[in-house]
């Protein structure tokens, strides 16, 4: 039921431009298209949200209003579409669904700020929300005349034309009830007083919406039967009218009908309320017409056989007494006959009675909902992030300011840790938040992700887990699926933050007690001898066996020709302490050692790896390819290899192939790109992935399509990557960071599956003093252990177009950034110390403050609570701008810039005070400062 929702942009590509070159003679209606185009991005040519806000309130709604009005004028008067008129008609509603998701956003973005004073809330109230309302009610009006009029056409024909238009129309009755739910709604409102205007203008706004759904709804009984294909859309276009409609009632009139008195007038309401109880009564009846249908034999005997028609039939079967009429005489009969009886003039109609009535509506869409519910007919959530949300209809009001999305990079490390992983689960999907603030909902609402496409062992498992209310909980048996070739994962909820799927495998449990056991797995001929005093005192461990896979690569460069399984042996509660040796033994399946093989012992923690040859460490042969080995103290995890004879002094080698062949590290390629499309003057964005070694190239090609070119001879060699680890990015030599972000900003967490992507803003700095080319160092955490370094002439970057700067061969440089930036730490600190700080805090107005603050990235909102809390103490607020910029951990390059954005704003004999203290490497004082001013005096 209905198509996807993501929050589009404003510079989402025209859909009209591929049907209009099929087609050889001029479209007519080809400049309604590109007039509401044009208007939806003229909201959006600035990147201020509130100045796209602005627009939209100023002139956007009025003009949007008057396009759809023309629209409806036009497409609802066409009886018959045309062949031709399919394609343009279809633009034409999926051109206003986009205008109307482009008015949602929007508002969306600048929800905070309109009601965050009363001013501007009853600007909103008073004329903003009148025209939202007519706009839904101009745009479902539209959608349901010309749908009727599409599906009753003596042309229509199940093709994929007819289909798509009808799509489209009920896309665009989606996008308009998306709007009004979020936009509109008083009881969310503090000044409800500042609603007359909206409460008269919805009157008739929603009586119009409320008699075309009337008629569109006696139409589906009419074509259920031979047009089979336009039932789904149909419903869906109801349901969403339905759902605005409901929530008009419901959360905007109602309000104001409770808030007056018993006694109060409501003949305003006359006209609304009849067309509410006519509607409700007639979806009433269709309903019950079955039962109705039973009875007619017996009614038909009163009309002559040669009088009777089929439109006779039907309503002789509700009652009716005017058999002998023609039939249209019956249809108006008809029509009056479904009414509710006029109120006496004297008896008005009461409070109660609206509320009674609005209360009828409200229960016959509960209905519809349910029933939607039941048959999984529900609309559907995606984002660019691969998760879908199903959801009931009226849980969009809850669910529609949401968006799914992978777990920001800083983020990432951290919702790892909180994950708490036992030692028999592994992460097999990405890591997806709910923002902003998670999903809370009164019905389930089902979601659906993509999980990594490896297959599973006999006895694994996925079990997704789910963050509620801060803590993680586990969904054992979420449903699993295919879409598109992707296996996917889905389960329901209704409250969640985050979530993620792990897969499980199934450990055995073994009890190790004082006096000794033995373990045996005999599929596997593993065997496990605890002898008596081991441990003091009884422990459950866990075993566990994993298979070796052997990687698909050059055979002269395979050392392992076979392995037996991993055995992994861990305490369940607490850390395993073995007080004598234990043994093991593992078998090796396949050919007998020979001349040009060896079998080594690799025993392995987390930490680390050791390949050990009989020599090292004594293997008992107990039958051919079974071997038994004792160990004691460390606690190590085994498994035999059988490998070829010269890599016996290649150890390094065999053991990056037993990582990746049992599965605890990843051969990847880290890739630099930059991204053609934000290079500006001398500032770039450097684009860093790490990529699995398989997916490389592939992923080279996807991301050329989006602007990023990969810089030639910038990637690095094989290096191993296992789940969870972090690369910390450096930008050094002639470019520095252009935008002043926190250090967690620089560092990628990769994690298998996803998406291993961190954006680097810089920007060309010239300094005599470093490497002479701009340069890019990657290392690895915890240690800054250097990965892999490269740079490009910086005057490449300076003058060439990006396609030279990628096509030029890099130089490949070892650079010792950890070593570099203790150099200049000391310094950095001193002059980003709160005393520094509160200095130049002194020397500064708050004016001059905030524009700091602003060029150093401070939020505007965060400028102004600081400025609220500090009235009367100027320094203090600009103290605070500083320290909130600074953070809790000053970094080398935030005294650079520091200094260039004193520069840009005009502060320039500041920046001269601070680089001053930063060479001297001291801290900040106000000496310092009346010094620079003295000085300049004395020049004067």
């Amino acid at each position: 039921m209905g198509g996807t929702d993501g929050r589009k942009t404003a510079g989402t590509s025209k859909k009209v431009e591929t049907s209009r070159r099929v087609k050889d003679q001029p479209d007519e209606y080809e400049d309604i298209t590109d007039e509401i185009y044009k208007l939806r991005t003229s909201w959006t040519t600035s990147s201020n949200a509130s100045d796209s806000w602005r627009r939209i309130e100023q002139t956007g709604l009025d003009n949007s209003l008057k396009l759809v009005s023309r629209v409806k004028g036009e497409l609802t008067l066409v009886s018959d579409v045309s062949k031709d008129a399919l394609c343009s008609f279809s633009n034409i509603a999926a051109e206003i669904g986009e205008l109307l998701n482009c008015v949602r956003v929007s508002y969306l973005d600048n929800e905070k700020e309109i009601f965050d004073g009363d001013e501007r809330e009853k600007r909103y109230l008073k004329s903003t929300c009148s025209l939202l309302v007519e706009l839904w009610s101009t745009a479902s009006c539209l959608a349901t005349q010309a749908a009727k009029n599409l599906v009753c056409s003596k042309g229509w024909s199940n093709d994929a034309d007819h289909q798509d238009l009808l799509r489209a129309y009920a896309d665009m009755a989606a996008e308009s009830g998306k709007l009004i739910v979020l936009t509109v709604d008083l009881t969310s409102c503090h000044l409800q007083d500042d609603a007359n205007e909206l409460q008269k203008t919805l009157m008739g706004t929603t009586e119009a919406v409320v008699e075309d759904l009337k008629v569109l709804s006696k139409t589906v009984p009419e074509v259920e039967e031979t047009l089979h294909t336009v039932i789904e859309p149909l419903h869906d276009l109801i349901d969403w009218e339905l759902y605005g409609v409901w929530h008009i009632l419901e959360r905007v009139l109602k309000p104001g009908i409770e808030a007056r008195k018993q006694d109060d007038d409501l003949g305003d309401l006359e006209e609304l309320m009849k067309t509410l109880s006519s509607f409700e009564k007639d979806t009433r009846d269709a309903q019950e017409e079955s039962k109705v249908e039973i009875e007619e034999p017996s009614a038909q005997k009163e009309i002559p056989p040669d009088k009777k028609t089929s439109k006779d039939a039907k309503d002789s079967a509700k009652g009716s007494k005017n058999n002998k009429k023609a039939n249209k005489d019956v249809m108006e009969v008809k029509d009056v006959k479904t009414e509710p009886p006029a109120v006496p003039e004297n008896k008005k109609r009461s409070k109660q009675d609206c509320l009674t009535i609005i209360q009828k509506i409200g229960d016959r869409y509960q209905r519809i909902s349910n029933e939607a519910w039941a048959k999984k007919r529900l609309p559907v959530v995606s984002w660019s992030s691969g998760a879908k949300l199903q959801y009931r209809m009226d849980c969009y009001r809850e669910i529609g300011k949401v968006r799914i999305e992978t777990c920001p990079m800083p983020e990432r490390k951290a919702m790892i840790n909180s994950l708490e992983l036992k030692d028999d689960q592994a992460l097999f999907a990405n890591l997806y938040t709910i923002a902003p603030l998670g999903i809370k909902c009164s019905h389930d609402i089902k979601v659906e992700f993509p999980i990594k496409n490896s297959a599973l062992k006999e006895k694994d498992s996925i079990v997704v887990k789910v963050k509620v209310d801060g803590k993680w909980q586990e969904i054992s048996e979420p449903e699993k699926s295919v879409v598109n070739e992707t296996p996917v994962v889905s389960f329901a909820i209704q409250n969640c933050e985050a979530f993620t799927a792990v897969v499980q495998s199934i450990s055995d449990i073994c009890v190790l007690t004082p006096q000794g056991t033995t373990y045996t797995n005999d599929e596997h001929a593993v065997e496990i001898h605890f002898p008596e005093g081991t441990v003091d005192s009884e422990i459950t461990l866990r075993i566990k066996t994993v298979h070796f896979e052997k990687q698909h690569e050059n055979i002269a460069l395979t050392g392992i020709v076979m392995a037996s399984v991993g055995l992994e042996i861990s305490a369940v509660e607490r850390t395993l302490d073995l007080k004598k040796q234990i043994r093991v033994q593992l078998a090796l399946q396949g050919e007998l050692e020979d001349r040009e093989t060896k079998v080594v012992l690799a025993r392995y923690n987390d930490d680390e790896v050791q390949i050990l040859d009989k020599k090292q460490v004594a293997l008992k042969k107990v039958k051919p390819g079974v071997f038994s080995l004792e160990s004691k103290g460390h606690h190590w995890c085994f498994a035999l290899l059988r490998i070829k004879r010269i890599f016996l002094n290649m150890k390094e080698s065999v053991k990056r192939e037993f990582l990746t062949g049992f599965g605890k590290a990843v051969r990847c390629n880290i890739i630099t790109y930059i991204d053609h499309f934000t290079r500006e003057g001398e500032k770039m964005k450097f684009v860093v992935e790490v990529a699995e070694k398989c997916h490389a190239e592939a992923s080279v090609e996807l991301n050329k399509n989006k602007g990023l070119i990969e810089i030639k001879k910038s990637r690095s060699k094989d290096i191993l990557v296992k789940q969870g680890e972090q690369i910390r990015v450096t930008v050094d030599g002639q470019i520095r960071p252009s935008e002043a972000l926190p250090e967690e900003h620089y560092i990628l967490c990769f994690v298998r599956g996803a998406s291993n992507i961190l954006h680097v803003p810089a920007e060309l700095k010239r300094d005599s003093e470093k490497h002479p080319d701009a340069v890019l160092a990657y290392t690895s955490l915890p240690g800054d252990k250097p990965i892999h370094s490269f740079a490009i002439m910086t005057r490449d970057l300076a003058e060439l177009e990006t396609d030279a700067i990628t096509a030029r061969q890099g130089v490949t440089i070892q650079v010792d950034v950890s070593k570099k930036e203790r150099n200049s730490d000391e310094a950095t600190v001193r002059i980003l110390q709160h005393e520094s700080l509160m200095s130049l805090a002194r020397e500064m107005t708050f004016v001059e403050a905030k524009h700091l603050g602003e060029q150093l990235g401070v939020k505007p909102d965060k400028i102004e609570n600081i400025k609220e809390s500090n009235e009367s103490d100027v320094v203090s607020a600009n103290f605070q701008i500083l320290c909130d910029w600074r953070g809790t951990r000053p970094r080398t390059t935030m005294a650079d810039f520091l200094v260039s954005s004193l520069r840009a704003v005009g502060q320039t004999k500041h920046a001269e005070v601070v680089t001053e203290a930063w060479k001297t490497n001291k801290t900040l004082n106000r000496c310092d400062f009346e010094k620079k001013h003295k000085n300049t005096a004395s020049k004067k």
